[in-house]
């Protein structure tokens, strides 16, 4: 069998990312989370200086380890356009502070550099913002009422933009419910974690399993698209509908393919194929057909995707001082969103 073109896996991309981010990347996210969460809550603590400084009953090699910290803090020099500048800790910003260090000690590793779409100063101030934002995730899906939030504001986004363009929904349901069921399972943990990292992804967290790996590439993939998806939409001869119908059919084609090449058909990536096939018409043609309005609303997820995980990286939206002050501005941001796009959604006609 031939093997398809591997831009195809693009289009596959852009219609799994925005499903499996809100669906399944927060499910595994969660149940990962949930494995360790006895540690974490401490873990996340531990980062806060201003809490560290609370716990006097910590030993006094921890006191010795926090005290090297400072003092590390206080010699180390930063390079930005050139400039030798010295780079001293401040006042409520310890936390981002400690990750700077980390990065300094080659602790702190990415499967992509993100500086500049992110709007980062360099790949140290991008890698620094990774690792406190990984931490700050892990906390905020270490509670059961968090999950469940993101999760079902997710699952309704999507039935929303579905009902939007005019698609049926139940589909989705169904195998937004076995994707659950998977992802649930403490058996499923090892193939799920050994899936990802055969795609490089680096670290476990929300971040990283869902907003880079899927989002931000599919993003990526959306300024090329395949060559078989634009033959399609640019042919002139062909009308919207038979468009619309002969794209979802080309991504479909790549879907079944994709999926027959996995090691593990019935594993994480083939759920996140079976989601996929069920919402691609209502995606692939909104963000590459030549429904205007559609299209628009596609676009707009896409920039308040972006905006979100921006605003994440700017230490002007954000406290990067503690974990859990990081914690409370990401999800106030992701409520934000959230709100803007039921709000964008029921605003179109159905």
């Amino acid at each position: 069998m031939e093997k398809p073109n591997c831009k195809a896996g693009g289009t596959t991309r852009i219609v799994a990312a925005v499903v499996v981010t809100t669906v399944a990347g927060i499910l595994l996210a969660a149940t990962f989370f949930r494995r360790e969460e006895g540690n974490l809550i401490e873990k996340s603590k531990w980062c806060c200086a201003t809490e560290a400084r609370e716990a006097p009953e910590r030993s006094a090699a921890s006191i010795d380890s926090a005290l090297r910290y400072w003092e590390e803090a206080l010699e180390m020099k930063t390079t930005q356009d050139g400039d030798q500048q010295e780079w001293y800790p401040s006042y409520g910003d310890e936390l981002y502070q400690a990750a700077m260090i980390a990065v300094r000690r080659n602790q702190v590793q990415c499967r992509t550099n993100r500086a500049n779409m992110l709007n980062c100063e360099s790949k140290e101030d991008y890698l620094a913002k990774v690792h406190c934002i990984r931490q700050a995730l892990r906390l905020l899906m270490s509670d059961t009422t968090m999950r469940d939030w993101f999760a079902s504001m997710g699952m309704q986004l999507i039935a929303d933009i579905l009902s939007t363009a005019g698609y049926a929904t139940e589909d989705f349901y169904v195998t937004f419910e076995k994707m659950m069921e998977y992802v649930k399972k403490p058996e499923n943990l090892t193939s799920i974690e050994q899936e990802l990292r055969n795609r490089k992804v680096k670290d476990f967290s929300f971040y990283d399993a869902v907003l880079d790996f899927f989002l931000l590439d599919a993003f990526d993939d959306l300024e090329d698209p395949p060559a078989s998806v634009i033959s399609i939409v640019q042919n002139r001869w062909l009308s919207q509908s038979v468009k619309e119908t002969g794209l979802g059919a080309a991504i479909w084609s790549v879907l079944a393919a994709k999926k027959q090449m996995l090691k593990n058909p019935r594993g994480f990536m083939g759920h996140c194929y079976d989601i996929s096939k069920h919402v691609t018409p209502a995606l692939a043609w909104g963000f590459m057909g030549t429904d205007e309005e559609l299209k628009g609303l596609m676009n707009e997820f896409k920039d308040q995707v972006l905006l979100f995980t921006r605003s994440m990286f700017s230490r002007e939206k954000c406290r990067y001082s503690t974990v859990a002050e990081l914690a409370d501005d990401i999800f106030a941001l992701a409520r934000e969103i959230f709100t803007t796009l039921n709000q964008r959604l029921s605003d179109c006609p159905r």
